[in-house]
């Protein structure tokens, strides 16, 4: 990208959103120009490639291919593609030298003519079955495996699935973006994660075309908006953004826009008013998203809202705020302190249970006696989350009994949760040997091997002259 300086060498005294409007308002008719441009700009401006993924496609294309190339492809696959993707690899460029591709959100675009084939090119023609609002239980029956599935059937369940898309890049882990080249919403991308037996398999973004949501990346890189699962949220700046929510009764919309501008670097006092007008509902999602957003931007303004939820009778929005106090105010989390006591001897919430025990982590402040009570609950993700919080207590050492009896418990997460906490106090008395003996003979490897593991190196920690030989047991 040598014609950057150009391009933009005249512009130096201008700032990159000037530079943008420039392009917006010299390119207003010409997408695939005003792309071309910003990519450039985009380059010049994070050329020490902070943005996600940068530092592997380097904000570099390959050559476009040839229309002949691709209408080639198109004749093989039995489909026209979206006009503007064509658009985009033959006039702009193809993929790139980087290890999942070129320019583009997270770790970039892969190339037209190797990504056609990814999915199986004979399903390309075919309508893309997946929907924006698709029910639950329509989507399970479209892709369940069943236990004793073949290899034969679960590429039947892998291309129906897939039929109607082009595979476009990776964002990380086993979460794709795929393009809808098929059906009713051609031109649509998909964000999508476990693809087969999974509740939550994909998410449309809210462009209807591949060149306006490469150009939104564009946008919010160079405008400095937080760009990390980029397309979760809705496009727009702050004004866009606002109006949409006060003008919508669509609740879901509603928050949907409120949480888009935490990609924002900063709020004007109109959306502090805003948030501020939404504390009042009675809606408790709308309420909680209001009130982190308030504690992202506004920290003094929200702080007697998280102040007034801390004080009994504890509901819903006490649930709300501990995870913001530990998010948003770590640093000040000495002046909630004497609030946690109360709230940790009332709850049945597990969030609530296990942030506060972060929290009095970072005070120094936790007492195995104060996590206690829950070591008998009902629920394992309560009792777990109590075991690692009282593990925390400074004085350890002295109350390991209390985890005796948890380190037998027959729930195998439990007993490796217990038997975690106990190593951590560096300390084994005469008392204990025998409940870590009697887990060592309850959970043999091929039922549990972390438990033997963990059980090991405790002994071995605490009796480092090879006083226990566990093998014997």
């Amino acid at each position: 990208m040598g014609f950057i300086s150009t391009i933009f060498g005249k512009n130096k005294e201008l700032t990159s959103k000037q530079q943008w409007e420039q392009l917006n308002k010299k390119y207003a008719g010409n997408p695939i120009e005003r792309i071309r441009k910003k990519l450039a700009l985009v380059a010049s401006i994070d050329h020490a490639y902070k943005e996600f993924g940068a530092d592997n496609h380097k904000y570099q294309l390959n050559s476009p291919l040839s229309i002949e190339k691709v209408n080639q492809l198109q004749a093989k696959a039995g489909c026209e593609f979206p006009e503007d993707y064509i658009a985009f690899v033959t006039q702009i460029g193809n993929g790139g030298t980087g290890s999942y591709g070129g320019a583009g959100p997270y770790y970039g675009l892969y190339a037209f003519d190797d990504a056609i084939d990814r999915n199986g090119i004979h399903n390309c023609a075919l309508p893309c079955l997946l929907k924006p609002k698709m029910d639950i239980d329509e989507w399970k029956a479209l892709c369940h495996v069943p236990e004793d599935c073949s290899d034969e059937d679960f590429d039947i369940i892998c291309d129906r699935v897939h039929q109607g898309t082009l595979y476009l890049g990776t964002c990380g882990c086993e979460y794709d973006l795929l393009l809808v080249i098929n059906g009713k919403y051609k031109g649509h991308i998909l964000y999508t994660s476990d693809w087969v037996n999974s509740e939550t398999p994909y998410t449309f973004s809210y462009e209807t075309s591949f060149t306006q949501w490469y150009e939104r990346w564009l946008d919010e890189v160079i405008l400095g908006y937080n760009t990390s699962w980029f397309g979760h949220r809705m496009g727009g700046n702050e004004e866009t953004l606002l109006h949409f929510a006060q003008n919508n009764e669509d609740i879901t919309k509603k928050i949907s826009a409120i949480n888009s501008l935490t990609k924002l670097p900063e709020l004007s006092n109109s959306s502090l008013y805003f948030l501020e007008q939404q504390l009042q509902t009675k809606n408790i999602e709308l309420y909680k998203v209001s009130l982190n957003v308030l504690a992202t931007y506004f920290k003094e303004q929200a702080l007697p809202y998280i102040q007034q939820a801390l004080v009994a009778p504890f509901d819903e929005k006490t649930d709300i705020v501990i995870p913001i106090i530990y998010f948003k105010y770590r640093d000040q989390c000495s002046l909630f302190k004497d609030n946690f006591f109360p709230i940790l001897k009332a709850t049945d919430n597990e969030d609530t249970l296990r942030f506060i025990g972060y929290l009095l982590a970072e005070l120094n402040a936790v007492l195995v006696e104060d996590f206690q009570p829950f070591f008998t609950h009902t629920s394992v993700e309560i009792v777990r989350s109590a075991i690692y919080a009282a593990s925390h207590d400074i004085n350890l050492k002295d109350k390991t009994l209390a985890f005796y009896e948890l380190v037998i418990s027959e729930n195998e997460e439990i007993s490796l949760g217990a038997i975690q906490a106990l190593s951590s106090s560096n300390y084994i008395d005469s008392e204990l040997l025998p409940y870590l003996q009697q887990a060592w003979e309850m959970y043999p490897k091929e039922k549990n091997p972390y438990i033997r593991n963990n059980i090991s190196s405790y002994i071995a920690k605490v009796y480092q002259n090879n006083e226990i030989d566990v093998t014997r047991w």
